[in-house]
């Protein structure tokens, strides 16, 4: 596909007038030059002087404008417009309100050069929940051509992004949380077009107020789409009223079942059921914790412990891979079936060994030795042992792979005779007895 810019801004708008001004003063401070962006407004049925305001900037910037008919919050539509319309090939979302860092832009496109088949999360300073930053943030009296002053007062002053908190417990790396499209807000974030494409875009029945980009980000997490965090590709939100603040708690609680329960019934994950009755500052502990203890203690007690697979951890890892995890305090095995043509992270360990059985396929699996990467094919009934390089593990076939990893702390000991001669037999036992 060919593109006439490197990325194209999309900003859905409804009778916000004001912040989409903000929003597009620091759009024209960006340290890239015009020519390689674009900027689409779809306007969502305004009847205020969101016209008269994009008139400033027809001259600033490549500017296109798409009205719709108001029937009703339709964001899903509105981005799907916009992108249907794009003429670059990284797709930034903002939102009216959302003020750009002066390297926004430059950075979006640096990182989906950097990172291949990927989603970036943005990191927005003063972003809350229910306006709690709003009198600080207005007092401030922000000059929306100098963004990143503002940025380091509030960062400073510890105004930080609501999933702050969340990146403090589980860490910043999102491909470790088993669970990552719980924060996947759109608000301020980037994607190429065509990965848009792949996944069908936003699913345009989401016609009320949020739940169409989590969705989105669950759709790309089942493509082994991976969701970034990029706290250098930073924004500052500008308050304004939020549509959960006009109900009341029980209809609010109403209203969120409603769409999380819409979301389950589309994609069926046992991880949204949690999402659904423990929120999402629990879903990921629990799925953490749950890999650490589960069935642990009920091991200790038994000589012989048959656990069924339905009884097992269950787990999708963003390359698609679907895991059963059995965990003991000794060692763990892990069931792992690899999508056909997806590649697992680069990770390495630095206590413990991995054995890899092949049951069913093939994969390959590919290391770092002095500086050099090495990949080798192994076939079904094959065995790889993994010590402490860096190591990924790929399906480059058209079918499903299946192995099995059972990973232990090595003690570097070689225990080879006690392994074969821990063996009482049959009729030794009777003489004891």
């Amino acid at each position: 596909m060919n593109y006439k810019y490197n990325a194209s801004i999309v900003i859905p708008t409804y009778n916000r007038a004001d912040l989409l001004k903000l929003t597009l003063d620091s759009i024209v401070c960006q340290n890239v030059k015009y020519e390689e962006y674009e900027v689409i407004i779809i306007d969502d049925g305004s009847t205020d002087n969101t016209v008269e305001i994009l008139n400033d900037y027809y001259n600033k910037i490549n500017l296109k404008y798409i009205f719709q008919e108001n029937k009703g919050y339709r964001a899903a539509t509105a981005r799907n417009k916009g992108i249907t319309m794009s003429e670059g090939e990284i797709i930034i979302f903002v939102d009216c309100g959302i003020l750009l860092a002066k390297n926004a832009i430059s950075r979006a496109i640096t990182n989906h050069k950097v990172n291949e088949n990927c989603a970036i999360l943005g990191y927005v300073y003063g972003f809350d929940e229910f306006n709690e930053n709003k009198n600080y943030i207005e007092s401030l009296n922000i000059d929306p051509f100098d963004t990143d002053k503002y940025i380091e007062i509030l960062n400073k002053n510890k105004i930080f992004d609501l999933r702050e908190e969340m990146y403090r417990e589980f860490g910043e790396d999102l491909n470790k949380w088993p669970a990552p499209w719980v924060i996947y807000w759109v608000g301020f974030s980037s994607i190429k077009k065509q990965t848009l494409l792949n996944v069908g875009m936003f699913d345009e029945s989401f016609n009320t107020w949020g739940y169409e980009d989590i969705d989105l980000g669950i759709s790309l997490f089942k493509s082994n789409v991976k969701i970034i965090l990029d706290k250098g590709f930073k924004s500052i939100h500008y308050p304004h009223e939020k549509f959960k603040s006009s109900m009341n708690d029980e209809d609010l609680k109403k209203y969120v079942l409603t769409n999380k329960k819409k979301v389950f019934d589309k994609h069926k994950l046992e991880e949204i059921k949690i999402w659904m009755t423990d929120g999402r500052k629990v879903v990921n502990r629990i799925l953490l914790d749950s890999l650490k203890t589960n069935n642990v203690e009920s091991m200790d007690s038994k000589e012989v412990e048959i656990m069924k697979v339905e009884e097992s951890i269950k787990m999708m890892k963003c390359s698609g891979t679907k895991v059963n995890y059995f965990i003991f305090k000794e060692f763990e095995i892990h069931l792992n079936s690899i999508p056909a043509k997806s590649v697992q992270d680069w990770h390495k360990h630095s206590r413990i060994e991995e054995c890899i059985v092949v049951t069913n396929g093939e994969i390959n699996i590919n290391w770092i030795d002095k500086g050099k990467i090495i990949k080798e094919t192994v076939k079904e009934k094959s065995v790889i042992r993994v010590k402490n390089s860096i190591h990924l593990i790929e399906n480059s076939t058209n079918k499903i792979a299946e192995f099995i990893v059972f990973r232990m702390v090595s003690k570097d000991e070689d225990n080879r005779e006690i392994i074969k001669n821990d063996k009482i037999s049959f009729e030794d036992l009777i003489e004891k007895f």
